[in-house]
């Protein structure tokens, strides 16, 4: 299964910088910020690639993770950036200075609301 299928048929995936899967079972991501989130239509798979190729040069650049989710609901897939973190206080702590709405708990699989 090609990359984009898995993130199509799982509804998003979590990146290394080398675009290898990294599922942790513990801990938070938090978004780094606004500014290196990026989407494109959700028809517009032939430029997944390319995306992941520039998010992967970033997550190098600031040592993090690529994040890509897809919405049904806007028909976009999203790109992010985002720092993995172990103590839900720091991740919280880290998300409210971001202004981030929300921090994805790694171990329960769900959002957790800043």
């Amino acid at each position: 299964m090609s990359l984009i299928e898995t993130i199509l048929k799982q509804g998003g995936i979590t990146l290394t910088k080398d675009l290898q899967e990294f599922v942790p079972n513990e801990g938070f991501f938090v978004a780094l910020d606004k500014e290196h989130e990026d989407f494109i239509g959700i028809k517009n798979t032939n430029k997944v690639e390319k995306k992941l190729k520039k998010y992967s040069k970033l997550a190098a650049q600031f040592n993090c993770y690529v994040g890509v989710w897809v919405s049904e609901r806007d028909q976009r897939i999203y790109f992010d950036l985002s720092e993995h973190i172990e103590s839900l206080s720091d991740a919280l702590y880290k998300g409210a200075q971001r202004k981030q709405k929300a921090i994805y708990d790694c171990k329960n699989k769900e959002e957790v609301f800043v």
